[in-house]
């Protein structure tokens, strides 16, 4: 008896700890040509549902490389800023996750994978 307890109880842990897939998954890329010393800076938000960004894989060599909020026109936007580092002439690329949330909860609905692929010459 005890061990269908404990088989049932790990089953229950299982299914309760099971992320939730209900939310559509999108994936784009964004090839970039930077001069030497150059910034590049692009507007990551736009869409009328609140949203959260990570940089899950950043770039090796930079100065720069950083997801800011700027609310001084009332809106709250977000950027993601890189600039490479000092007289840095190769490649590089980061990756940016955008979770987009439910307007009225704070349930997924959305995952947004951006990879930003740099060269610098």
């Amino acid at each position: 008896m005890k061990s269908i307890f404990i088989l049932l109880t790990i089953c229950f842990i299982t299914i309760s700890c099971t992320p939730d897939d209900n939310f559509e998954t999108l994936s784009g890329e964004a090839n970039v040509t930077l001069n030497i010393d150059e910034e590049f800076k692009t507007l990551l938000n736009g869409a009328a549902y609140h949203e959260i960004y990570e940089i899950t894989r950043q770039a090796n060599i930079y100065n720069t490389s950083e997801i800011t909020l700027d609310n001084s026109t009332g809106t709250d936007l977000y950027f993601y800023t890189f600039k490479p580092a000092m007289s840095y002439e190769g490649s590089q690329s980061v990756i940016i996750v955008t979770k987009e949330l439910s307007e009225n909860s704070s349930n997924v609905r959305r995952v947004l994978t951006t990879t930003y692929n740099f060269t610098i010459r």
